[in-house]
């Protein structure tokens, strides 16, 4: 069962692109960590 998902998600920033063709399914009770420097778009996939 996915609680949350997204299929090919692309994000645009002030013109720059953030996020691109992301796929997410999370399950309910899973626990996730979302690695990476900063600027590289983890708070907007949130």
């Amino acid at each position: 069962m996915t609680l949350i998902g997204a299929e090919g998600l692309t994000v645009h920033l002030a013109g720059q692109k953030v996020l691109e063709d992301v796929t997410l399914q999370l399950a309910p009770a899973e626990i996730v960590t979302i690695l990476g420097p900063n600027g590289s778009g983890k708070s907007t996939l949130l």
